[in-house]
């Protein structure tokens, strides 16, 4: 009598959980402010991935836009 199995994938790599796997995505993230002197854009077009395990860090000069990258990416 042979028995047959069927494979499960693990619980943590079918909830995402796995190293490696995307946690954040986002595509074609735009940001645009009207000010005096016409409208800022800050953020255009911004594609990005963050996986599991990784350490990101996000640079820029002042005014470059990463308080508002990391709060679109939070509320959107």
């Amino acid at each position: 009598m042979t028995q047959q199995r069927t494979a499960q994938p693990r619980r943590a790599e079918a909830e995402g959980r796995m190293p490696g796997s995307t946690i954040i995505s986002a595509r074609g993230l735009t940001q645009t402010f009207a000010g005096a002197g016409g409208d800022q854009k800050v953020l255009d077009g911004l594609d990005l991935d963050m996986r599991r395990g990784d350490v990101t860090a996000i640079m820029g000069p002042s005014g470059a836009g990463k308080s508002t990258l990391l709060y679109a990416l939070i509320t959107r």
